[in-house]
């Protein structure tokens, strides 16, 4: 009862009330939403500052917001300042402003989840990108990654660096336990391929953090079919709206936040709890193929690529 509570009530409600708006979500608006909900979050964590760093050198957390969805949220303001990067004077002045916040955060999470999903979304948008818009985004990132280490040197890189090395199975307490958890939602995956038996993995009684595991163990094979389906119908719809150069921020934001989903889904959340997922891949799949006769049909000089 628990799972599929916070399932509808998280991930299906809101995924159909926001896809069902998707052509309504101009690019103003959601400019404006984005810088709105991003100083709300930094200030958020000004008001907290003392409660931020327990001792030097831990990782910055509140007692309601932890590191990792710390991190996560800092990178989705990230992305999005990327995207808009250079696109006008006033959007390249706030990105210069508040990115380097945003990006002490992410680094401070020490989130090592944030790091590698994030970055990994970012790369895989900018080689989906058609010809100029490819070189622009890569000098783009090679400015940014040039201003960081103009104003701090290598500490940045050497606190990711330092966190990332911590990956082991055989050292890393966090890492031995999530690997453990893979091999046993795996074993029970086996114990019943067809249908799935367990919503949890048994032996921790927890979510296996893997969504892709999460899904053979719990339902089988035949049960992760239409899983699978809305996975390729999603990345077909993140591929085509980067590719287009056609569709609006919204729906560009939708896709490449959805990779990071997809990514951080690998070893991190649970199925039916990660409703930014379901979201955004929703976003995309409704995007794609809802927005393109609107978009044939509609000349409104809003209606532009990000």
């Amino acid at each position: 009862m628990m799972v599929f509570s916070i399932f509808l009530v998280t991930s299906v409600g809101t995924t159909l009330l926001l896809a069902s708006m998707d052509r309504a979500i101009k690019n103003t608006d959601m400019i404006l939403a984005m810088n709105t909900l991003c100083i709300i979050f930094l200030f958020g964590l000004y008001l907290n500052r003392d409660m931020l760093f327990v001792s030097q050198g831990e990782r910055i957390s509140l007692d309601k917001i932890n590191p990792i969805a710390m991190g996560h949220t800092a990178f989705a303001f990230l992305i999005y300042f990327f995207l808009v990067l250079g696109k006008t004077k006033k959007l390249t002045i706030q990105s210069a402003i508040l990115g380097p916040m945003l990006l002490l955060v992410v680094v401070f999470s020490r989130s090592r989840g944030a790091y590698i999903a994030g970055a990994g979304a970012l790369l895989v948008y900018i080689l989906l990108l058609k010809g100029s818009k490819r070189v622009f985004a890569v000098l783009g990132a090679l400015v940014v990654a040039m201003a960081i280490l103009a104003t701090s040197g290598v500490e940045l890189i050497d606190v990711v660096i330092a966190r990332l090395q911590t990956i082991n199975v055989d050292t890393d307490q966090s890492t031995m336990i999530r690997s453990q958890l893979f091999a046993g939602a795996w074993r029970q995956f086996l114990e019943s391929p067809v249908f799935g038996r367990y919503a949890v993995e048994m032996r921790f009684n927890f979510y296996p953090h893997n969504i892709y595991l999460e899904s053979l163990m719990a339902v089988g094979a035949l049960g992760s079919l239409p899983f699978a389906a809305h996975i390729v119908l999603a990345l077909r719809s993140t591929v085509g709206i980067i590719r287009s150069g056609k569709f609006p921020l919204a729906a560009v934001l939708a896709a490449v936040l959805f990779i990071r989903e997809a990514i951080a889904g690998l070893a991190s959340g649970s199925l039916w709890g990660n409703s930014l997922f379901w979201v955004t891949s929703a976003l995309t799949i409704s995007f794609w193929y809802g927005y393109q006769g609107f978009l044939a049909k509609n000349r409104n000089p809003e209606i532009k690529a990000y």
